[in-house]
């Protein structure tokens, strides 16, 4: 008790002489018990015990790495590398916060964020040979969400939960993610707010306010903030513009209209969520269900493809393509047009609004919408020579981030300078407080995670139950790559 007195009353003394720093760091002693940055609950006086609440500052040590060179594998993508560090600032916020960033694990402690390009711009596994062999240089790996997956079955990945420095329930580490890619109690691959890549990889539904206008219908705003912006509405809407739009009768998007257009790793593949329902649930082998083929997800997919996608007022020609897709948005052809919300800087010439991606139904929580698979997941050598050195770097990184970047990615650049007015931000914070995470998503269980794809390709939901049937098994079987992972 008299210890736990003299550690309120220091606490309580530190509190009133001295302001916030940025990060709170501490120095690890050989006998004394780290003191604790997180701030406590002062109760009255009675037996009751004081309880901590939740951090809002990093507990990080006072280390110095002496100017170590920490070797992190990127995407040779400039999104990709451009999210973790820039050697220089040339211009923008986001840019000089990165910069910023870098420059203070450099000054702090004695850390320079080294790039490595990988030989795929897409999904990479270029570290995994040479983890297997031991001969692996790298502090980091950010790769794509498959590759993050694969890192992980073949028993290449160090665990977070072993990361000294790293703390997994504060918030500049996604929770959603740490619940959904947790397994067998172990983490063997992150998000967090190290990454702005994340916020901008999300869907959500693009459309074009002067066609609306034209047809007299109302922006769908508030029936979003509502709750009430369901597929059905989304659907009706957008026939009901196409029903006043000039058309060629091409079908193509050259030169025809269409009351909504989609690649296929877009519209098809978040549908799914839409419903509430992931591809698969659960935290270990013995535990995980696969949870995509349901009476709801069968209905959806035919009320999605069959009754609106593949019925004629849509576009279906170049799922691929998403450059043609968005020029026709621009060119007032399209009336809805889903993509992630970091593509919105391109429609700049466009008088358009943006919408969470429709709820299948009223009854489901928020607007459910997954990460995109391309954002950087980060994956730790099993080889690591200093995990405490990679613990540091990376708390240090996403509570940075979570300070500054993030906020300033999202506020100022998504929020305010991309998005077209102040409804468009609501909606925003609303796409962005409804992601979702799913374990089918950095891994795909033998194929069955692109369910939303192979339907666009076949061409109608009644496909489903076939290619459900033909993958489940092989699904089923993949839950047993993950009893082996340690």
């Amino acid at each position: 008790m008299k210890k736990l007195i003299l550690r309120l009353f220091c606490l309580l003394l530190c509190l009133g002489m001295l302001s916030c720093s940025f990060l709170s760091c501490r120095k690890e002693e050989a006998n004394d018990e780290p003191a604790s940055t997180s701030e406590e609950v002062k109760t009255e006086a009675s037996s009751e015990e004081p309880t901590e609440t939740k951090k809002t500052e990093a507990e990080l040590p006072e280390v110095n790495y002496g100017g170590y060179d920490f070797q992190i594998l990127v995407r040779p993508a400039e999104a990709c590398k451009n999210d973790i560090t820039v050697a220089e600032y040339t211009s923008g916020a986001v840019e000089k916060e990165v910069y910023t960033r870098t420059q203070y694990l450099k000054d702090t402690f004695g850390v320079n964020l080294v790039l490595n390009e990988s030989s795929n711009a897409n999904s990479e596994t270029d570290a995994m040979k040479p983890i297997q062999s031991g001969e692996c240089s790298y502090d980091l790996i950010a790769c794509h969400g498959r590759s993050a997956g694969a890192y992980a079955v073949n028993n290449t990945a160090y665990d977070w939960n072993k990361l000294k420095w790293v703390d997994l329930s504060c918030d500049w580490w996604t929770q959603d993610a740490v619940n959904a890619y947790t397994v067998e109690g172990s983490v063997y691959f992150m998000v967090g707010d190290l990454s702005y890549m994340k916020e901008g990889q999300t869907i959500c539904m693009y459309f074009n306010k002067g066609v609306l206008t034209e047809a007299g219908i109302e922006y769908p705003y508030q029936l979003a903030l509502d709750g009430k912006w369901t597929l059905e509405v989304m659907k009706q809407t957008a026939l009901e513009a196409y029903a006043g739009m000039e058309k060629t009768g091409t079908g193509l998007l050259a030169d025809d209209s269409f009351a909504y257009t989609t690649g296929w790793w877009r519209g098809p593949m978040q549908l799914l969520y839409s419903t509430g329902h992931k591809v698969v649930t659960g935290n270990s082998a013995s535990e995980f269900t696969l949870d995509l083929y349901n009476e709801t997800t069968i209905q959806a997919y035919e009320d999605y493809l069959d009754k609106f996608l593949f019925a004629g007022s849509c576009n279906t020609e170049k799922p691929a393509d998403y450059n043609a897709m968005q020029q026709a948005f621009k060119e007032n052809r399209v009336a809805f047009y889903d993509d992630l919300m970091q593509e919105a800087y391109k429609f700049d010439d466009v008088d358009f609004g943006i919408l969470p991606w429709p709820k299948y139904s009223e009854d489901v929580e928020g607007y459910p919408a997954t990460l995109g698979s391309y954002s950087n997941f980060f994956v730790i050598p099993k080889t690591v020579s200093d995990a405490d050195c990679v613990s540091v770097v990376l708390e240090a990184m996403s509570f940075y981030g979570h300070k500054n970047i993030i906020s300033v990615y999202f506020d100022e650049v998504l929020s305010y300078k991309y998005s077209p007015d102040p409804e468009s931000v609501e909606i925003l914070n609303l796409i962005k407080n409804s992601r979702m995470y799913d374990f089918g998503g950095p891994y795909d269980f033998g194929g069955i995670s692109n369910m939303g794809k192979l339907l666009f390709e076949a061409g109608t939901a009644a496909s489903m139950t076939t290619i459900y049937n033909s993958l489940s098994g092989v699904a089923t079987e993949t839950f047993k790559d993950w009893s082996n992972v340690k």
